[in-house]
């Protein structure tokens, strides 16, 4: 910055005078400042109601998903024995449910031997190991020891091996192996006759192969693994043991849960009208302006989706125009939504299949409306994703302008800063040359 002689000969406030010349000459700058901060302010608005438009389209899609909408209280009598799941498609009614078996994987384990890692002592040669119908073929050398045979056999696809310790005082090393999977279909067979020389392991059969039996109402089910899915449609069991009784499971259609998923949706909406009103709202008295006050892509929005929220569209199974207002949906004087559960209870219990249209046929008012928010709306080359990018680009045009802006003020005020200290140095050039001059003259006299 230039040196400024404020003042010094001048006897002006030179600084003052130049902070009021340059503060007059920034007033354009003050208002793109509030420019900046008003498109920011919006944009923070606009990213704001695009996530609450979201909230309302994820309660849609979750009413649209039939397997989903259908929630099921479920009870039984012994909670030990397995775990029951209903699904969407589950019936109610009451099931006795028997475990006779669990599926069990099998296991085989070989005598005992005095060493694990000597050599010498295990037969040699070919060892076949059949899984699952499926056989391969070891080969073990001299050298072979307990250890390197477990080893070889850990790597064959569908079991396990290891050497386990039992603690005996002379042969304490048994090879066990162990099956990967439960079921019978997944036996496990050795066929040693390959092998010659030393001693040739004897397996026994310690764990049996076996499928999981349960009985539904009399009906034999038989399973390769403990998670039976849709043992009676939409009932899935996760067993823990076998039973020594039957155990009864009774399954009823939950209203109060798809009310509460029902509720979601009019709440969602709720909170994104009044974000909505509140963002858009001009107050007389102070004249500030919401965020979105007059802001045109919002408000159009909210005008659609509000026409569709009361209109029907579409028809269910049975011919009749598919409608939110029909399940107790209604449109307060506030203009929120409100959902009559009674109403809704009673048509989820004398017309299932309509509650579940209105969210899920094709061309209903749910879907309609949630295909609406997706591509129109919120999709990367949706109205919202646009406005967004408009935005963005308008604060950061304002940034530039301002930052543009400053440097011209900066130049500006160097400018005035090097004309008053050049008007301060030649006012000091005068005054000496008129003190030389009235001294001059004065010695004359």
């Amino acid at each position: 910055m230039p040196l400024t002689l404020d003042g010094i000969n001048s006897g002006l406030d030179t600084s003052s005078l130049i902070g009021s010349l340059v503060a007059v000459s920034a007033a354009p700058k003050v208002r793109l400042e509030q420019d900046q901060e008003d498109a920011q302010s919006t944009l923070d608005a606009v990213t704001k109601f695009k996530t609450k438009l979201a909230a309302l389209q994820t309660t849609l899609e979750d009413l649209a998903d039939v397997d989903n909408f259908g929630e099921f209280a479920l009870s039984q009598s012994d909670v030990t024995a397995f775990t029951a799941t209903a699904g969407s498609s589950a019936t109610a009614g009451t099931y006795e449910i028997e475990v006779s078996e669990m599926a069990k994987a099998e296991m085989e384990v070989s005598e005992g031997f005095a060493e694990k890692s000597d050599t010498g002592v295990l037969s040699f040669g070919t060892l076949s190991v059949t899984v699952a119908g499926e056989t391969t073929e070891l080969e073990f050398d001299s050298e072979v020891t307990l250890s390197s045979m477990a080893s070889a056999l850990d790597e064959v696809d569908g079991i396990s091996a290891f050497i386990l310790d039992t603690g005996d005082a002379s042969t304490p090393y048994k090879l066990v192996v162990l099956g990967n999977d439960t079921g019978e279909d997944n036996a496990i067979s050795f066929d040693t006759s390959g092998m010659s020389g030393g001693t040739t392991p004897t397996f026994t059969e310690q764990v049996s192969a076996q499928n999981a039996e349960v009985t539904v109402n009399g009906i034999e089910i038989s399973s390769a693994d403990n998670t039976l899915d849709d043992v009676i449609p939409g009932l899935d069991l996760s067993l823990t043991q076998e039973t020594t009784e039957a155990v009864s499971v009774t399954i009823n259609r939950d209203d109060e849960a798809m009310m509460d998923k029902v509720e979601t949706f009019v709440d969602a909406w709720n909170e994104l009208r009044i974000f909505h009103g509140a963002s858009s709202d001009y107050d007389t008295e102070t004249q500030a302006k919401g965020a979105l006050y007059s802001e045109g892509t919002t408000r159009g929005i909210m005008d659609t989706l509000g026409l569709k929220m009361v209109t029907t569209a579409g028809e269910s199974s049975s011919g009749e125009s598919l409608s939110f207002a029909l399940l107790g949906i209604s449109t307060t004087q506030t203009g929120n939504l409100e959902l009559d559960r009674s109403t809704l209870g009673d048509l989820l219990e004398s017309d299932y299949d309509y509650v579940a249209e209105v969210f899920s046929a094709e061309d209903g008012p749910g879907v309609t409306m949630s295909e609406l928010l997706d591509d129109t709306y919120l999709g990367s080359d949706g109205f919202l994703s646009n406005k967004e990018d408009s935005l963005e680009g308008k604060v950061e045009d304002l940034e530039d302008t301002i930052a543009s802006f400053e440097t011209r003020l900066d130049s500006y005020e160097a400018r005035l800063r090097e004309k008053f200290t050049t008007m301060e140095v030649a006012l000091g050039q005068l005054q000496s040359t008129q003190s030389y001059l009235s001294a001059l003259l004065g010695d004359s006299s």
